[in-house]
């Protein structure tokens, strides 16, 4: 855990929960992008959504800062 807060620490991130298809695509939101909030010291989620390019564009999040999420299955 110490690595993770360590490596996103102050750092907007992106997590991909995986595939949508197209059936839950309008319910189920595929990234979420996380912010650092200063004040406490951890992060919050700023926006969820299905745009990839735009999430990272709008919070100017590298590539490196996308992290996908595992899933059982």
């Amino acid at each position: 855990m110490k690595e993770w807060e360590m490596m996103t620490a102050e750092k907007a991130f992106i997590t991909d929960l995986g595939a949508t298809t197209t059936a839950d695509s309008e319910q189920f939101c595929r990234f979420a992008v996380w912010i650092p909030e200063q004040e406490k010291g951890k992060h919050r989620i700023a926006e969820v959504g299905n745009d990839l390019e735009r999430l990272k564009k709008k919070y100017a999040v590298a590539p490196e800062y996308i992290f996908c999420v595992a899933t059982p299955g």
